[in-house]
């Protein structure tokens, strides 16, 4: 389980600090509907301990694919 962070290790207020290839594919007035498949590669902001969540900051993400929740 990955909690998903920006780079300074904050929880996201809004879409603006979402990578771009991910802000563009959610839509303005609905982004809590949408649900984003794809290939991400991240980076561990937390040490990676057996059940617990691990944060992480998205680096990088392709095959996007949006999707109504």
């Amino acid at each position: 389980m990955l909690g998903v962070l920006d780079a300074d290790r904050n929880v996201f207020n809004d879409l603006t600090d979402l990578p771009s290839e991910l802000r563009k594919l959610f839509p303005v007035n609905n982004p809590d509907r949408t649900v984003i498949f794809g290939d991400y590669t991240v980076c561990p902001l937390s040490v990676e301990r057996p059940r617990w969540m691990q944060d992480v900051c998205i680096a990088h993400a392709e095959n996007l694919v949006a999707k109504p929740r």
